[in-house]
């Protein structure tokens, strides 16, 4: 770790970050390679990267986006709650 950071910091998200992430929001079936050009990056700069999402759980995992009305559903929701004490 870097002595003049700390930890919070460490751990805050960089531009190439939030680039990586918006590629894959994207499209996440894209190639490492793909995103490298997209971003100006290396490739094993990608790869160590979304490596570390996924480790760290920034990734939580990769979904498919599906056409509900293919399957005859005419509306979905998604409802998340945060509940805290207070």
């Amino acid at each position: 770790m870097n002595n003049n950071k700390t930890k919070a910091e460490e751990n805050m998200a960089d531009d190439m970050d939030r680039k990586i992430i918006r590629a894959l929001n994207e499209n996440a079936r894209r190639s490492f390679r793909e995103i490298a050009r997209e971003t100006g990056a290396s490739v094993t700069s990608i790869i160590h990267r979304v490596k570390k999402f996924e480790r760290s759980g920034i990734i939580k995992g990769y979904i498919p986006v599906v056409d509900m009305d293919y399957f005859g559903i005419k509306m979905i929701a998604i409802i998340a709650l945060r509940i805290s004490q207070g």
